[in-house]
């Protein structure tokens, strides 16, 4: 599928990129956005790379998640947003040149996970040679209207689920002043993923559990459970 289901997509994937702060903090530059493709250029930079002097093999992979995740999020809805579930990366060559591109390109786009292919290539000799192969699964979740708060739509539930035993009481949750909160059960340890309804954590011990559920017509934090499975 390379329709478009919303016509301004290409501002919103441009706006959705000045605001990733780690792109730029690896100077990366959002070259190419088309329906489905997106292209992200980065320079080598001293400071990016590993023993061997070759840009590191995080930078490659980091880029080339942002352009799988554009190029998913250019073919979804006006409101979505995007999160990356999980990328394979290969090694093709050592990383060694001046300037490098990565392309995002779509395989499926589904409701809920869109499937991706990335590479990214170095300039040589007046051509380009791949250095690196993606594939990544990209998931749809809620739009964040700005970097601080977002706001649900009154007909969604936003909750948030720990499971965990534990013999101490759980603390008290904070939350906005006009929120309603119901939790039960005592917490320990646990783990967080984001989801289109809001937070869920969770801990692989399910003898117990604790749940709080804000109101989700009041405005919350932006949680920071970007990445699936982020530790607590």
């Amino acid at each position: 599928m390379t329709t478009p289901r919303d016509p301004d997509f290409e501002r919103r994937v441009r706006e959705s990129f000045v605001r990733q702060r780690f792109m730029a903090t690896l100077g990366a530059t959002l070259d190419v956005v088309r329906a489905g493709e997106v292209h992200i250029g980065f320079t080598h930079r001293e400071e990016l790379t590993q023993q061997h002097g070759y840009l590191h093999a995080g930078v490659l992979a980091s880029v080339a998640d942002s352009a799988c995740g554009y190029a998913a999020l250019s073919l979804m809805d006006a409101d979505a947003a995007v999160l990356s579930v999980e990328f394979k990366i290969n090694m093709l060559a050592p990383a060694a040149g001046a300037r490098f591109l990565a392309i995002g390109r779509v395989v499926r786009s589904g409701r809920t996970i869109t499937v991706c292919s990335g590479e990214v290539r170095v300039e040589r000799d007046d051509a380009w040679a791949q250095v690196a192969m993606m594939q990544a699964t990209i998931r749809v979740t809620a739009r964040y209207l700005n970097e601080s708060t977002a706001t649900a739509s009154s007909a969604s539930i936003c909750s948030v689920t720990f499971i965990a035993p534990s013999s101490a009481p759980m603390p008290a949750p904070t939350l906005p002043a006009t929120s309603s909160a119901v939790t039960s059960g005592p917490v320990s340890r646990m783990s967080a993923i984001a989801s289109p309804a809001g937070i869920i954590a969770s801990a692989p011990n399910r003898s117990s559990d604790a749940r709080v559920c804000i109101d989700s017509t009041t405005p919350m934090a932006k949680p920071d459970a970007s990445i699936s499975g982020a530790e607590r």
